[in-house]
């Protein structure tokens, strides 16, 4: 803190001067949009990237996984309300909308065990 003195007719006057710094931005990578796996789409013949879900566990595996799980939050953040704080209290319609999207952007069947592979996933 800077204080500055003033002398002006014999009288002191002792203040503090006061420089409000301007507000900067946090640096951070901020809200994903899925920008780039809109891309990868793009750059397959079929339009969907390919993952790989194990018979025998609920999630997903590969050199995919990543894209999944990103896509799969950017769906959620679009589709389920904001001010919902448990995975439960998320309506089914709005469930329904997340793995129907997920079936759309990504080469996997349409089998019980997939949906709920997704549903799983998007729990955590």
């Amino acid at each position: 803190m800077m204080t500055n003195t003033h002398v002006s007719d014999g009288v002191e006057f002792a203040g503090v001067i006061s420089n409000p710094q301007p507000r900067q931005m946090r640096k951070g990578r901020g809200k994903t949009r899925g920008f780039s796996i809109q891309k990868k789409c793009k750059n397959n013949p079929n339009g969907k990237l390919e993952v790989i879900i194990p018979p025998d566990r609920t999630v997903v595996v590969g050199p995919g996984a990543n894209n999944f799980v990103t896509e799969l939050s950017v769906t959620i953040d679009q589709n389920a309300k904001h001010d919902i704080k448990t995975w439960k209290k998320v309506s089914n319609l709005a469930k329904e909308r997340i793995v129907a999207h997920m079936l759309d952007a990504f080469e996997i069947p349409d089998m019980q065990h997939t949906r709920d592979t997704i549903l799983h996933t998007a729990n955590n």
